[in-house]
């Protein structure tokens, strides 16, 4: 019985270190393979249905859909997927900039990890933390989301009325590369300035 509170105590601190620090967050660890010799990360999306641009596609939307590479143990896609959600999120809380706004950036990914049970969380928050303290998987992962794009969608489901208009604040590129390394954690300041351009 103690050692289930305690187990239980250890997934919830780690849930939680998720959902208010991002990937930044995450301590080295062991090297983690992906399941099947999968590449790590990538655009291939092989347990997500459909064709066209990703980053069209609502971050809500993005999570049901990485809670179903959780249940395929498509590790690879999970880690992906929960990367580019919470920085579309994160780019849309600072795009909107309000207390909602921020609130919903957390939430939706709590409202995810929850849904999950807990031998998924913790094999889940294995995989994230393998591909984030391997330098080599984490830089090809800011490659592949500062290549996909800033979102394509307006940030609807961040306001608390239907009557805010929002528009997204000039230049939409550099600041969706600021997102994506503010979320992930990317290597260096350098890294960013690399691809400013």
């Amino acid at each position: 019985m103690l050692n289930g509170k305690l187990l239980y105590m250890k997934c919830s601190i780690a849930i939680s270190v998720i959902l208010l620090g991002g990937c930044q967050s995450f301590p080295p660890n062991k090297t983690l393979m992906a399941s099947h010799h999968q590449e790590v990360v990538g655009p291939a999306y092989r347990c997500v249905p459909g064709e066209g641009k990703i980053n069209s596609v609502l971050p809500a939307t993005l999570y049901e859909h990485m809670n179903a590479c959780v249940v395929r143990e498509s590790w690879s896609d999970a880690v992906y997927l929960y990367a580019l959600a919470g920085s579309l999120t994160w780019y849309d809380a600072v795009q909107v900039d309000t207390q909602f706004a921020r609130s919903m950036h957390t939430r939706l990914l709590k409202e995810s990890i929850d849904a999950l049970d807990n031998n998924q969380r913790n094999n889940f928050w294995l995989h994230i933390q393998a591909t984030m303290s391997d330098l080599t998987q984490k830089t090809a992962l800011c490659e592949n989301l500062i290549a996909l794009g800033a979102p394509t969608y307006q940030p609807d489901y961040m306001l608390l009325s239907a009557s805010v208009n929002v528009e997204r604040r000039e230049p939409i590129a550099m600041n969706w590369k600021k997102a994506v390394y503010s979320y992930i954690g990317c290597d260096s300041e350098s890294y960013l300035d690399n691809y400013s351009s």
